[in-house]
């Protein structure tokens, strides 16, 4: 009887430690980088502030849309003109993205970016007349925005 119950009870130990060393942890999300500058110039979805410069007919001032994803990253940015002013967009340079003019709420002048890791994308943007933008960020297929950027021009 006592060899059956020491039995018994290491076959229940033995059991629970193969249970729980082979369940899925859970992992933190991927950390989705958005650096200073990109290969564009400033870039415009990093968390700090900057001066933005409007284009004019003397000069052209380009800016960065840079993330940095890590393997199973995901990333959605919604960029809306909610001043309903002139923007320029420029769709030749664009890395990594795949960006779309569709708009999710019937909005005018909304870009939709998509992108999915390990990849480092970047693309090039420049604003035509003074106004102001709002930017959502929809890390690792969240439905609601991680985080929200204002920018001014």
């Amino acid at each position: 009887m006592k060899i059956r119950f020491i039995s018994l009870t290491i076959l229940v130990l033995c059991g629970l430690f193969a249970f729980t060393t082979s369940c899925e942890k859970d992992e933190p999300p991927a950390v989705i980088l958005y650096p200073e500058e990109g290969y564009f110039g400033n870039n415009i979805l990093n968390e700090s502030q900057f001066d933005i410069k409007v284009t004019n007919e003397n000069e052209n001032f380009w800016y960065s849309v840079r993330a940095e994803l890590p393997e199973d990253a995901s990333l959605k940015i919604i960029i809306r003109n909610v001043s309903h002013t002139n923007w320029a967009m420029s769709a030749s340079s664009q890395n990594g993205w795949a960006r779309t003019n569709e708009n999710p709420d019937d909005s005018v002048h909304v870009l939709l970016y998509y992108a999915s890791g390990p990849e480092v994308c970047d693309g090039k943007v420049r604003f035509g007349k003074h106004g102001s933008n709002t930017i959502e960020f929809y890390e690792n297929h969240s439905t609601e925005p991680n985080r929200i950027k204002d920018i001014t021009y």
